[in-house]
Parts: structure tokens; sequence; C-alpha cells
């Protein structure tokens, strides 16, 4: 048995997953309750995208190791790209739960299920506490959408331009903290965010924003002129 799994960790580690899926296959047939043949079997399914049987072997884990974090992580990610939300975020409160190894990626991703199903209160707490531990551009983007959808226009600024600061090639930053500016009602600021936002990567949305770009010029004339 110990043969069989040495060589599906082997196949499983070279992107070999059928071969490495054989071999813990065949060391169950040995042992139908070995944890390692299991997980690892359900890894590899995972990568074929056969997530049907990578949760049946996921949750036959769970059954001999029920608090181990990390395999619910495991799961909840199988989840993700079943698009069950619901189930994935249950399996990452339980990989919380059980101490999992992987806490930055979870409250990342649950931060981000939250936020679509609507619970932007329970996404913002995932976020800042990404924040707290590992920040990066992304996560501050992430952040700033939310305090965007929320009308929280400052907070959402404030973010935006920290994402920008950290990474000042990130297109989609701008964009945003232009969005951000436009609701505020700071249009000059707005245009030049959108401008930017073209320069570095022409292909977003370019009609869109030039329609944009035209409108906001067209208000930014005009509130100069209510105000002289």
């Amino acid at each position: 048995m110990e043969q069989h799994l040495l060589a599906g960790l082997s196949a499983h580690n070279s992107g070999k997953f059928k071969i490495a899926i054989d071999e813990f296959s065949h060391a169950l047939q040995f042992d139908k309750n070995n944890f390692t043949a299991l997980n690892n079997r359900a890894s590899s399914y995972f990568e074929l995208k056969e997530f049907e049987k990578a949760i049946s072997d996921y949750s036959e884990a769970l059954k001999l190791k029920p608090k181990n974090g990390d395999v619910y992580c495991s799961r909840g990610l199988v989840y993700l790209e079943m698009k069950e939300k619901e189930k994935a975020i249950s399996d990452f409160n339980f990989a919380l739960d059980f101490n999992s190894t992987n806490k930055i990626l979870i409250y990342t991703i649950r931060g981000h299920l939250y936020y679509e199903i609507g619970e932007t209160d329970k996404s913002l707490k995932d976020y800042n506490k990404v924040i707290e531990e590992s920040p990066d551009y992304l996560i501050y983007s992430r952040r700033g959408v939310v305090h965007l959808e929320s009308k929280e226009y400052l907070k959402a600024i404030e973010d935006f331009s920290k994402s920008i600061e950290l990474n000042s090639k990130f297109s989609t930053a701008y964009l945003s903290r232009g969005s951000a500016y436009h609701q505020n009602g700071e249009y000059e600021n707005a245009i030049k965010d959108f401008t930017e936002a073209i320069k570095l990567e022409p292909t977003i949305a370019l009609p869109l924003l030039i329609e944009d770009l035209h409108i906001l010029n067209w208000k930014n004339t005009n509130k100069h002129l209510a105000i002289t």
C-alpha cells in the first residue's frame, strides 16, 4: 500500500492526475479508510474538474478526521467551483473553526462570496482581517468595491487610492476610483482617473468610458459655471 501512496503523491506533484488517481485507488483497495489516499485522490479529481468525485472523497476523509480544517477548506474550494456558494461558505466557516492553515485565502474568498450574496457587513469584516494580516492592492480594491456599492464614497476612494499606491499600473483601481469620484460629484478627479485607466488598458470598455468622459466634462464645465 505504501508503494501506491508514494507513487500517487509523486504523480500528483508531477501533474499526472489520472495516474495519481489510479495509484490512490489501489492504496484504498488495501485500506478503504486511508486518509492520505482519500484526501489526495480528492485533490487529483479536483484538478481534473471531476468535482462530484472530489466532494465524495473529501467527505469520506472528513469522516476520518472531522476536525481537519484544511480538508474543509479544500472541499469549500470545490463547492466554489461548482457555484454552490452557501455550501462553500459553510465549509470555510468550519475550516476557520478548526484552525485551517489557509486563513488568509479563506477570508479573501469568503469575503467575496458574502459580497456576492449581499451580506456586505460580513464581507467587510473578512476583508478587514485580510488587510490586517496580509494587505495587498487587490484586497484594498475589493474592499473599495464594497464601500462603493454601499455608497460610502470617501471610504471607497481611500481604498482605491491605497490600491493604486501599492500598484500604480492597476487600471481597475483607477476605473473604480473614477466611479467613486463621479458618484461623489468630484467630476474633475473622475475624468483624470478614467483617462488614466484608458492609458493603462485601452480595451477597458473604451466606447462607454469615452461617453462617460464627455458627460463628465460637460458636468464639470457646468459645475464651474454654476460656481462663478
